[in-house]
């Protein structure tokens, strides 16, 4: 009767294999791939969802050591590591850069806790692990997104620190260059020149390029003309440029480029153009994206920047001519001789105090004032305006007229209108 088991024994042996089968069934049903190993790191247990995430099936790999399975030089260095938490009955959690039977390398969250034998011994471990690539990929794209906005700011900033030109250029081309890892070029359009002037260029490693000032031909350039539509030109390979143009450009400088059109009241004032030197790449939605926002900016600088130069010259010119009208003050004053200085629209800017005593007027009555105004529209229109335009088209015109003062007196006039030129 030693051979036979007792009822007691059959029904714990029956218990037992149900047990196992369902905890088979539990551990191939859930979505995560559950993998064990003994102590020596051979795989004891290899669920259906490992199976799917790493390509081999169970009997593949069972009694394999998970380390001929995955020989990802990671997976060596932290199997010892995480074995040793294990043996102290530790839970041992982290990520695993690893790959499939495909060769598919793809980062794996795992976590590991430890597995004892019926005497409470340390007998293996089992583990559970994911793949996060996208997570990762995500992760990894949100910290890009944050720096390049960081980086962008700074751009922004720089940009905006200075209204001279060439500053303005050559801080945020060097700060574009880098925030892009691409040569950057601010090209103008001289519509009246027919041509594009670089007017900056920066490597990738944020140095200057010897291209400053070079220009590049209008007439026959495609690329011009959908610039001047505002239209973003993306190149991804400059060898499937066709135009003679641009294709004799793309000798020196062949890779990918990026053309972002920088405009100002609707018109085209000139490209942001980034340059990935002898890389045949796809520009990304994110590099356009962040072209057209510096392009913008820049727009936004330049316009800032002309104005103020405009306004700087405006001043400059007004601070000389009135320094040339004081001088003709102090000319007029010595001379005995009515005198007076007139615009183009007839309007009297100098006036000496001999000409105020024949008209018998202050000096605040006539400067400011009209030739009509002073002498009656009559006398303007007849016997001063004619005279006066053939003098403004570079004539010396000299005559004599009676006039008739407000005091009532006639005086017979010897008068001479000279041409005054700016310089």
């Amino acid at each position: 009767m030693s051979g036979q088991t007792s009822p007691d024994q059959q029904r714990d042996h029956w218990d037992r294999v149900c047990l196992n089968q369902l905890q088979t069934l539990l551990l191939n049903a859930i979505n995560q791939a559950v993998i064990a190993t003994d102590t020596e790191g051979r795989i004891r247990f290899w669920n259906r969802a490992a199976e799917n995430l790493y390509g081999w099936s169970q009997h593949e790999v069972l009694g394999k050591a998970i380390v001929t399975v995955q020989p990802a030089f990671s997976v060596r260095q932290q199997f010892a590591v995480m074995l040793a938490s294990l043996q102290k009955g530790q839970v041992w959690s982290g990520e695993f850069l690893v790959r499939d039977r495909h060769d598919r390398e793809f980062t794996a969250l795992i976590k590991n806790a430890p597995v004892y034998g019926a005497a409470g011994n340390f007998a293996g471990m089992v583990g559970i692990s994911s793949d996060i690539s996208e997570l990762k990929a995500t992760q990894t794209q949100l910290v890009h997104q944050t720096q390049q906005a960081e980086a962008l700011s700074r751009v922004i900033d720089a940009i905006h620190q200075s209204l001279d030109l060439d500053t303005i250029f050559s801080v945020s081309a060097s700060h574009i260059a880098e925030l892009l890892n691409a040569q950057v070029s601010i090209v103008q359009y001289l519509p009246e020149q027919h041509c594009w002037m670089h007017r900056i260029v920066f490597n990738a490693d944020h140095e200057p390029a010897m291209k400053n000032k070079d220009l590049i031909p209008d007439q026959d350039n495609p690329f011009a003309e959908r610039l001047k539509q505002l239209e973003v030109i993306q190149v991804n390979d400059t060898r499937t440029i066709e135009d003679p143009v641009n294709r004799q450009l793309a000798k020196t400088d062949s890779g990918a480029w990026l053309l972002t059109p920088i405009s100002l009241g609707g018109q085209v004032w000139g490209s942001l153009t980034l340059a990935r030197l002898h890389q045949y790449v796809d520009w990304s939605t994110e590099d356009i994206d962040l072209a057209k926002r510096v392009a913008a900016q820049l727009a936004i600088a330049i316009d800032k920047a002309e104005t103020y130069q405009q306004l700087q010259q405006e001043l400059g010119l007004r601070q000389a001519n009135e320094e040339r009208l004081r001088q003709y003050e102090h000319i007029f004053a010595a001379t005995q001789d009515a005198m007076a200085l007139l615009s183009r629209d007839y309007i009297y800017k100098v006036v000496n105090q001999v000409y105020l005593d024949w008209n018998g007027k202050s000096r605040a009555d006539i400067v400011g004032c009209s030739v009509a105004e002073l002498l009656g529209e009559a006398t303007f229109q007849q016997v001063i305006k004619p005279r006066f335009d053939k003098c403004l088209r570079g004539a010396v015109v000299r005559y004599s007229q009676w006039f008739t003062y407000p005091d009532g007196d006639r005086r017979f006039v010897h008068v001479t209108y000279a041409p005054l030129y700016q310089r």
